[in-house]
C-alpha cells in the first residue's frame, strides 16, 4: 500500500548574518540601551564554548520567521521603545511574515532629567 505525499509547509530559511543585522537595527532604535542573549541562560552556557551567542534569536517557523529580542531601555519609555523595536524588526524583514517577541530585561532612569 502506498500513501500519497502530503505537502509539508515550507520553512523559511534564515540568511547568514541576519541576527547581527537585526541587532544593529534594534540598537539603532532610540531608547534601547543594550541587547541581551535571547535564549535561556542554560542554552547560552552550553553554546559559549561552541560559537558566539546571538542577542537576537531568529528561527524559521511554518509561516515565516520567529524573532526574539531582549533589550534594556530607559525606565520612562519602556513600552514605547519595545513597540519601536518590534517595528524596526518588522520593517527590516518586510514583506516576509514574522512573529516578534520583545522582552524588556533592564530599565534604567533616563539621563535627560
Amino acid at each position: 500500500m502506498t500513501e500519497a505525499l502530503v505537502p509539508q509547509p515550507r520553512r523559511t530559511q534564515v540568511p547568514a548574518g541576519l541576527a547581527a543585522q537585526l541587532q544593529e537595527a534594534v540598537l539603532a532604535v532610540d531608547g534601547v540601551s543594550a541587547t541581551y542573549p535571547a535564549r535561556p541562560l542554560r542554552q547560552v552556557l552550553a553554546a559559549v564554548a561552541k560559537e558566539p551567542v546571538p542577542h537576537i534569536d531568529v528561527v524559521p517557523s511554518d509561516d515565516g520567521l520567529r524573532v526574539t529580542a531582549r533589550i534594556g531601555v530607559a525606565a520612562d519609555h519602556g513600552p514605547d521603545v519595545a513597540r519601536s523595536v518590534a517595528g524596526a524588526i518588522r520593517r527590516h524583514l518586510a514583506p516576509q511574515p514574522v512573529q516578534i517577541h520583545v522582552s524588556i530585561v533592564t530599565m534604567a532612569p533616563s539621563e535627560n532629567r
